[in-house]
């Protein structure tokens, strides 16, 4: 991509703002984001995957989680919590991982964030917990609706 023309968001970027329009309003996001409803409304229907350098920071900062100055790998860096979720259930990792149907190897690198989990897997886990996934990656602060 050539230098001014923004960035492209990776799908996983794209879900965080689908699954935020889930829990929130495009009036809502705009105001908690300072993207504009426009290009919020295009990026969750598919129509633009491109957006300014501003925008992506906004989103980064507000959505993302991750520094602003973070442009080099373009991939989100949320941190998640199913580590702190498996705690509020006084649960071990292999418990989590029995209880879930979920290998014990994947959860571990789940929680250390050495492996990224499919989007099922993902899922998967929110549904155990009963979390949207966006929470549990750590990208919205509301649990559920």
């Amino acid at each position: 991509m050539k230098e001014g023309l923004g960035v492209e968001l990776t799908d996983r970027q794209i879900q965080v703002i689908k699954d935020h329009k889930e829990s929130y309003s495009f009036k809502e996001l705009t105001e908690m984001t300072g993207v504009t409803r426009s290009v919020l409304f295009r990026v969750c229907n598919g129509d633009r995957k491109r957006i300014s350098k501003v925008n992506y920071a906004k989103l980064a900062n507000n959505l993302y989680r991750f520094d602003n100055s973070y442009t080099g790998k373009n991939e989100l860096e949320a941190v998640n919590r199913v580590s702190e979720l498996r705690g509020e259930l006084g649960l071990t990792d292999h418990e989590l991982a029995e209880q879930s149907g979920i290998g014990i190897k994947l959860i571990r690198s789940v929680e250390n964030q050495y492996n990224e989990p499919s989007p099922s897997t993902w899922q998967k886990l929110a549904d155990f917990f009963g979390v949207w996934v966006g929470y549990l990656v750590g990208a919205t602060d509301r649990r559920v609706r």
